[in-house]
């Protein structure tokens, strides 16, 4: 399998709105780990914001988007519940992980492993010195696959979603 990550295009959005919405159709129909729901999170909208900061990334299968993040400084005001990671921190030097999503055809190949070794790459060649997410307590296959990463856990926190949920999240790190 020949992938491709690369930073979204505006021409891209198409693509990153219907693995968004394979994703999240998948998820709920089955276990639905991060709570993400269709036409609430992640949404085309979300996709447009990060694409305009240049935080977009897609994994591509030919002209298929098959997984995406979103790579920034942009720490939720949550994350201040950990120590070493509120305000004071230095975000400028860490970048942060979200919206890590992987087309269920494609899930069980390595994919999301990929996307996380392309943030640390693109993180060292800017200097970062850690990688930091958050991931729902409940989330089982995403903590085993950050552990599995090298992250390790900061401490947990109640973050506030725009789902209109609280939920416990763990707060992760890799050192660089």
């Amino acid at each position: 399998m020949e992938i491709d990550i690369r930073r979204a295009a505006q021409e891209d959005l198409d693509a990153a709105e219907q693995l968004y919405n394979d994703v999240c159709s998948a998820l709920e129909a089955g276990t639905n780990w991060p709570g993400w729901r269709q036409g609430v999170y992640p949404t085309r909208a979300d996709a447009r914001r990060a694409q305009a900061a240049g935080a977009l990334y897609l994994a591509w299968d030919g002209a298929r988007a098959i997984g995406s993040m979103v790579l920034n400084h942009d720490a939720d005001p949550d994350y201040a519940q950990v120590p070493g990671w509120g305000p004071d921190a230095d975000w400028p030097h860490l970048l942060l992980i979200h919206t890590l999503a992987v087309h269920p055809a494609y899930q069980g190949r390595g994919l999301a492993r990929r996307l996380l070794a392309h943030a640390e790459v693109l993180a060292r060649q800017s200097g970062m010195r850690a990688l930091r997410l958050d991931v729902c307590v409940g989330n089982a296959p995403a903590i085993r696959l950050y552990e599995q990463c090298g992250f390790a856990c900061a401490g947990t926190a109640e973050m506030h979603f725009c789902v209109g949920t609280v939920d416990p999240c763990r707060l992760y790190e890799k050192t660089l």
